[in-house]
């Protein structure tokens, strides 16, 4: 809530049902915009339902894949998670949607801030962004920090200084002393 401000454009990937685009949405005001990628079919009818019920009109959802490359893409499905869905960690059933590189969805724009929550593809969707990370020196990164530790860390390092975000909502700075087996959130800024 101290990172998001009026009139700053907001990146929701990994929407699920909207919790966090509607806390966005909400902070940025009506001159900012959050854009909720989702690409599960039921949690993306139930996040344009939150946004209908809370009359936001500055969000726009896209159901959409983030990875590395636009394209058509497996989505395993977590029947047990509503929100455990991924799309790199292979659970059996899974549906095609469409996946968008945010490098090419925002060529013409940059975002502020990017929270980024996708069940192990969050290093695609990273990678899948580097030219917003390398031409914006204001960008902020909430990501999650489940899987692929190392190379997160190592991507998010050559750009960012790195913090946990402790369970009471503190920021520690990541250190070689840190890894292990923490399962944090990560605020990434400039």
């Amino acid at each position: 809530m101290k990172t998001v401000k009026k009139g700053m454009t907001f990146v929701d990937v990994g929407a699920c049902t909207g919790y966090y685009s509607l806390i966005a949405a909400k902070l940025v005001g009506a001159d900012g915009k959050v854009f909720a990628f989702e690409p599960e079919p039921l949690n993306f009818e139930w996040l344009i339902r939150n946004i209908s019920i809370n009359g936001f009109k500055n969000i726009l959802p896209i159901r959409k894949a983030v990875s590395d490359k636009n394209g058509l893409i497996e989505l395993y499905l977590d029947k047990d998670n509503i929100g455990g869905h991924s799309i790199v960690r292979n659970r059996g059933e899974s549906i095609l949607v469409e996946a968008v590189a945010l490098d090419n969805f925002f060529k013409d724009q940059t975002p502020d801030v990017v929270k980024i929550d996708i069940e192990g593809g969050e290093i695609l969707a990273l990678r899948g962004m580097e030219q917003i990370i390398k031409r914006s020196k204001e960008l902020s990164l909430f990501v999650e920090f489940l899987y692929n530790k190392k190379e997160i860390l190592d991507f998010l390092s050559k750009y960012f200084e790195v913090y946990l975000i402790t369970k009471d909502g503190k920021l520690i700075p990541f250190d070689e002393k840190l890894r292990g087996d923490f399962e944090p959130n990560l605020y990434c800024v400039r």
